[in-house]
């Protein structure tokens, strides 16, 4: 279900809701069979975003909601394909803003997808198949830094334990890979598994995640 939460007191005063009265269909409206899910949603200022996917047609497409009035109302927002960009298969699974550039991760089983927006509105996909991310990766979650975008997440292959990965852009076009060797997470009594969440305030970036203790 979707729920809103919102207060206009100082100090704030917060009123939860089920939103069904928001996400409404119009009167009348006949079901065509297909159902939406939403995967992330980001804040900036009054603007709202919500990015997910809608299924029931021959393939998964992507579907982003946005509100420019803190979540009182709601629209679609457009999304155009780059030229040279994958079309299809890939929904947003990741979100982040700032004022002014927006940018959202998603993946098939064979290659990552990027959006980026300037202002939540209006969405382009842009061309992937970048070599810093991996058919096994996992992104947990995105955040934005002074300097960049930062993803967090792990890397598992069959059977094998997770191990972490972070990656860095500058642009979300172009990525930097950071596991192995190049990653180095100080740990006490144990092994640094999956990381789960990610956070970043101007040149400070914190990341938590899994401890695998050892000798389990």
């Amino acid at each position: 279900g979707v729920y809103t939460l919102t207060s206009n007191d100082t100090p704030p005063t917060p009123t939860t809701g089920i939103a069904d009265s928001i996400f409404t269909s119009a009167p009348g409206a006949a079901s065509d069979g297909s159902h939406q899910v939403i995967n992330a949603v980001e804040a900036v200022g009054s603007t709202v975003v919500a990015a997910g996917s809608e299924h029931g047609f021959a393939r998964s497409r992507p579907r982003i909601l946005v509100s420019q009035d803190a979540g009182v109302s709601w629209q679609v927002a457009g999304i155009r394909t780059e030229p040279g960009a994958n079309a299809g298969g890939a929904v947003p699974l990741n979100l982040v803003g700032t004022s002014g550039a927006w940018l959202a991760l998603g993946r098939t089983s064979d290659h990552m997808a990027a959006w980026r927006s300037g202002d939540g509105r209006s969405w382009t996909k842009i061309k992937d198949g970048t070599s810093a991310f991996h058919s096994t990766d996992h992104i947990q979650q995105l955040a934005r830094s002074a300097q960049a975008y930062v993803a967090a997440g792990y890397r598992q292959e069959g059977d094998a334990a997770e191990s972490p990965v972070i990656w860095l852009s500058s642009d979300g076009t172009s990525w930097e890979r950071f596991d192995g060797g190049k990653l180095r997470l100080p740990v006490k009594g144990g092994t640094v598994g999956a990381l789960r969440y990610v956070a970043a305030a101007k040149e400070t970036v914190l990341v938590a995640g899994d401890i695998r203790k050892s000798g389990k």
